[in-house]
């Protein structure tokens, strides 16, 4: 089973290295840093919420462009990579991060979770250099309470 994971990991990423040249056309804005926000992963008591997890992203972009220091990259938006991205859901976001922000020229990825049990929610992201993965901020929050916390953390 490992080993299949494994060969399913370099499989996406060779995917997604072979196809990086059709991927030169997302825009990136002088002076901003180009970065691309992975779908958020959210999993509540137990449950994947795939649901969730996008708008959980859309929160999250909308934040960094308030900032006006970042360019998000909409990678969703070209049909190749969003296919291959999503034949690769079994795998963890970091495991094609690297691959996406090359093929869309991005600096940064951005990779959220979120875990919600009973009434505890913990939220991470971390935020992945492109050149060479690695891990360069980490940022992670918690608290207690009805489901609009998880709104809360977020915010």
């Amino acid at each position: 089973m490992k080993q299949l994971h494994k060969l399913l990991s370099c499989s996406c990423a060779l995917f997604l290295s072979l196809l990086s040249p059709a991927f030169s056309d997302f825009a990136h804005t002088p002076g901003k840093n180009s970065v691309i926000v992975l779908q958020g992963e959210v999993t509540v008591d137990g449950q994947q919420r795939s649901d969730l997890g996008r708008s959980f992203a859309d929160t999250l972009t909308g934040g960094l462009l308030k900032t006006k220091a970042y360019s998000v990259i909409d990678h969703l938006s070209n049909q190749p990579l969003a296919k291959a991205i999503e034949e690769s859901t079994y795998l963890a976001p970091e495991q094609s991060a690297v691959s996406i922000g090359k093929a869309t020229g991005a600096r940064y990825i951005f990779v959220p979770r979120m875990i919600i049990e009973g009434d505890f929610h913990k939220l991470t992201m971390k935020k992945i250099r492109v050149s060479d993965g690695q891990v360069i901020d980490m940022f992670e929050t918690h608290g207690t309470g009805g489901r609009e916390t998880m709104f809360v953390l977020v915010g």
